[in-house]
């Protein structure tokens, strides 16, 4: 928004004091960088393809995601937020042959509101919106909206999607799955949603019955999280116990506004601290201590 001439160059966003690569514009994903890299492994790299890196400025994303959702709200009849770059439209009761002009138009009034370029999926179902968005960014489709409903061969398009890029799939059930052969999400739309349930989870018996266009699955079945970690790199090395003690206080303050934010309370805290992994002339080291609470709590201390 502040830089036009960024677009369409290599742009990367880094870590708290610019340890790892944490977002990663579509040239720069093109090029292989990982996401999570460490900077310093790729900083040659970077330069030579004369990519753009930038720190992090988190109180800017949160002012700037406030004014997409506000002009979000202003346009749909109702409106989940999910997180700081997502949100969910419901758009019951609007005709489906005007869905796609509406979601032309939403998309271009955030743009013209906030300079954000957004992309919007279309589906019976959240799971089906969440594989219409991905489809939507991955091939830059014309208006930046893609309604799964008019696909041609709806089989067809969720051949193409991984089972680890649905909704709610982590990595460790995407590998359980390809162990019995589902891997896509079309070999999970046709598997037995009651032997899943017995198999895996209930959210996994919803997950296949949203893949079949019957909504059943709310965002709480997919969140909270069940374990919120605040960490962050130092940009120098710590000597001081003033500044670590500082740096924990910090990292529980956000962990317990995250906690907060999705209504949970904690039963555990858990305070880690590690040398760098790269420091090939030094021994690595690693402390944790976990403290236990008799009742858990979201209060502040």
């Amino acid at each position: 928004m502040f830089h036009p001439a960024w677009n369409n160059r290599p742009v990367g966003v880094l870590s708290n004091n610019d340890g790892c690569i944490i977002a990663r514009s579509n040239e720069l994903k093109a090029a292989g960088i990982p996401m999570g890299a460490p900077y310093f492994k790729h900083k040659k790299q970077l330069e030579a393809m004369k990519a753009v890196i930038v720190s992090s400025n988190y109180a800017l994303y949160g002012d700037m995601s406030a004014r997409v959702m506000y002009t979000l709200g202003q346009l749909a009849p109702d409106m989940e937020i999910y997180s700081i770059d997502e949100a969910w439209l419901d758009m019951t009761g609007i005709r489906h042959g005007t869905l796609d002009a509406l979601g032309r138009e939403i998309v271009m009034r955030v743009f013209q509101h906030t300079g954000i370029p957004v992309s919007m999926g279309i589906g019976p179902t959240k799971t089906l919106a969440k594989i219409a968005n991905r489809i939507c960014k991955q091939h830059a489709i014309p208006g930046r909206v893609f309604n799964i409903g008019n696909a041609k061969s709806l089989d067809a398009v969720l051949a193409g999607v991984a089972v680890g890029d649905i909704w709610g799939i982590g990595r460790r059930w995407a590998e359980k799955l390809n162990q019995h052969h589902i891997y896509t999400a079309l070999d999970l739309r046709n598997a037995d949603p009651d032997h899943m349930r017995k198999r895996y989870s209930v959210v996994m018996q919803r997950l296949i019955m949203e893949l079949r266009g019957i909504t059943c699955l709310d965002k709480e079945d997919i969140a909270p999280k069940k374990q919120i970690i605040a960490s962050r790199s130092f940009g120098q090395r710590i000597t001081c116990k003033q500044a670590l003690s500082e740096a924990v206080a910090l990292h529980a303050t956000r962990a317990g506004e995250k906690l907060r934010e999705q209504h949970s309370v904690c039963g555990a805290i858990q305070v880690s601290i590690r040398s760098g992994k790269h420091n090939v002339n030094e021994p690595y080291f690693s402390r944790s201590c976990i403290i236990r609470f008799p009742v858990p709590t979201a209060e502040r201390l």
